[in-house]
């Protein structure tokens, strides 16, 4: 996902959803959204959600659970939930032992945007029942 040269160089819009947990540091981040100014149009706009961090305060599960009841996904997201925590040990065990989430330092995204020369706003809306993971929109 960092080598994006064969993608071609025509993109106006991209949508990177529930991705970016899987690169292993920063760098990988920095690579991505260099690689999207050489995919893309300038103007382009690339929308980055469920940027995870590890913190979950309660008004987090609340808006969770308000997203899944609105969206009529608490069925499937409990029945997910359950196969997930229970059925599957490696995933337990990932999630337990904290590398399943991209740690970004503070102010990461203000500098990449100087280094890149490109702007990044953080949304506040959220995408996915992730209510406590950011969410970006890089315009290129």
């Amino acid at each position: 996902m960092t080598d994006l040269d064969r993608v071609g160089k025509d993109f106006t819009k991209v949508i990177f959803l529930s991705v970016n947990h899987y690169f292993e540091q920063p760098d990988y981040m920095r690579a991505f959204v260099a690689g999207m100014q050489r995919a893309c149009r300038p103007g382009a706009r690339v929308l980055i959600t469920d940027i995870g961090n590890e913190q979950r305060t309660l008004r987090d599960l609340l808006k969770t659970l308000r997203f899944t009841l609105r969206e009529h996904m608490l069925p499937d997201v409990a029945a997910m939930t359950v196969r997930m925590w229970f059925a599957d040990a490696s995933y337990r065990s990932l999630k337990q032992s904290g590398r399943s989430y991209l740690h970004l330092p503070a102010g990461y995204f203000k500098q990449l945007a100087r280094e890149l020369d490109v702007s990044i706003t953080e949304l506040d809306m959220q995408f996915t029942i992730n209510a406590n993971y950011k969410n970006i929109l890089v315009e290129i």
